[in-house]
């Protein structure tokens, strides 16, 4: 590898580890960045050289010519699609081999996925709450088309001071602009969500992907400042879920509860619905206790609106062992109402919320749309393997 040349065009992430793991390894290497920032994130090796020009197909031919590369690398931002639309027309007249280098996506059930910004902005002018935005500064101005986005809309951006004023200019200024570096922890991510109130954001797969990731913690009641019979927590930063408390009651230490509520507690971290099926599809039934009602919906000034009710939804899925993806079907809901607690030998007010579904066609559908799945293994301790 060390006899060839590559052309490496970077705006990501995943292209400056690229550059820093070929410089390292003596591989003659030019990278061409957007700007001037993009190249001072860059590593200093002797074999590297970089450029920060902004080029349209021609120039980047003419590159090529002078450079003579044995394979171009295309590493630049997904949503950069003119720039990979051009840098191909251009390999594809020099005759260059070209790579294509792209950070994995994947549509989830917890994410709501529109076509385009077009449909995101017809999508979120329906709705109520503050949206973070961590796209970059290019797609901002569409925002500008909501209604109310000087207030609603929080922008994170690169730091670069030009980034700063064309965001200024488009309205967006003082705490609804984040000039920031990435990438960002979860911890950061969780932060800002809690700061700044959110309840929409456009996280990329791979902030997803870390959530997904994180490990219940394991400890009694008291370590949570909770009581054994919450049987589990998530702290109301969601910062942290946990597995069944160790002093729970006896029931819930047996592998299918503890399963089901560490289920449950994950729902919690992982989403906020934020929303409710309307009331004819689900409606608490007239004799469920009114602080149960107003617990299940989330109108009781401690849970936000459907939490409850999608951690439930993650328990039926939990309970039909289903996978990211599969959908929950009417037949499988009423089969739950009539099975789970009889199977599970336990009922965190399973009873009330099975008595609350109206439409279990579309109360199905919104489960299985809105109910996260555990992607958390059951950890045991040593004496319980």
């Amino acid at each position: 590898m060390k006899d060839k040349k590559i052309l490496l065009y970077a705006g990501t992430t995943e292209g400056r580890k690229l550059a820093s793991y070929l410089g390292r390894r003596g591989v003659r290497l030019h990278v061409c960045v957007a700007t001037a920032y993009g190249e001072s994130l860059l590593p200093e090796e002797k074999n590297i050289t970089v450029t920060h020009d902004r080029m349209d197909s021609g120039q980047m031919g003419e590159f090529m010519r002078v450079f003579e590369p044995d394979y171009v690398i295309d590493a630049t931002h997904p949503y950069a699609k003119e720039v990979t639309k051009n840098l191909k027309s251009a390999c594809e007249v020099m005759q260059v081999p070209y790579l294509r280098l792209v950070r994995g996506s994947e549509e989830t059930k917890e994410s709501i996925c529109v076509e385009n910004m077009d449909e995101a902005i017809k999508y979120l002018e329906k709705t109520e709450g503050n949206i973070l935005v961590t796209t970059g500064s290019k797609e901002l101005e569409s925002y500008t088309r909501l209604t109310d986005y000087e207030s609603r809309v929080y922008a994170r951006v690169l730091s670069i001071g030009q980034v700063a004023v064309n965001c200024e200019e488009l309205g967006f200024s003082g705490r609804h602009l984040i000039c920031m570096q990435g990438p960002f922890s979860t911890e950061m991510n969780r932060a800002m969500l809690k700061e700044y109130d959110i309840a929409y954001n456009d996280f990329s797969p791979a902030g997803r992907d870390r959530i997904i990731a994180e490990q219940p913690k394991i400890g009694k009641a008291s370590d949570f400042n909770s009581t054994p019979n919450a049987l589990g927590a998530t702290d109301n930063k969601r910062t942290f879920y946990t597995e069944t408390f160790k002093d729970a009651p006896d029931i819930y230490q047996n592998p299918q509860p503890k399963s089901d509520i560490t289920a449950h507690e994950f729902s919690h971290f992982a989403y906020n619905p934020n929303r409710l099926p309307s009331i004819n599809i689900y409606s608490p039934s007239k004799d469920t206790p009114e602080n149960v009602s107003k617990y299940l919906l989330g109108t009781d000034a401690v849970k936000i609106n459907g939490m409850e009710l999608t951690a439930r939804g993650t328990q039926i899925k939990n309970y039909f062992g289903l996978k990211e993806g599969e959908p929950i079907t009417e037949d499988m809901l009423k089969y739950a109402a009539e099975n789970y607690v009889k199977d599970r030998g336990y009922d965190n007010n399973m009873t009330d919320f099975f008595k609350g579904i109206k439409d279990y066609k579309k109360m199905a559908e919104w489960i299985s749309k809105y109910s996260p799945i555990s992607a958390t293994p059951l950890i045991l301790n040593e004496n319980e393997k």
